[in-house]
């Protein structure tokens, strides 16, 4: 996870989103290059509220890797 290990050296938050390669399970444990935020779809880093007033259909939020 380059993309990531990038992140976390430069001091930037950091997401994976779950519909490419990386499953829910490849996150568990503790690693040096987890990221900050898992995203079940890209749009998920569009606030809910604006999503809403779009009339997108939510199936779930972004989550913070430990919660």
């Amino acid at each position: 996870y380059t993309e990531i290990r990038m992140a976390l050296d430069a001091g930037m938050p950091s997401a994976v989103v779950l519909t490419g390669e990386t499953k829910a399970e490849d996150l568990e444990g503790e690693s040096e290059t987890l990221p900050d935020y898992a995203l079940e779809r890209i749009d998920h880093l569009i606030p809910a509220r604006l999503r809403e007033e779009l009339g997108w259909e939510d199936a779930g939020e972004a989550r913070p890797k430990n919660g």
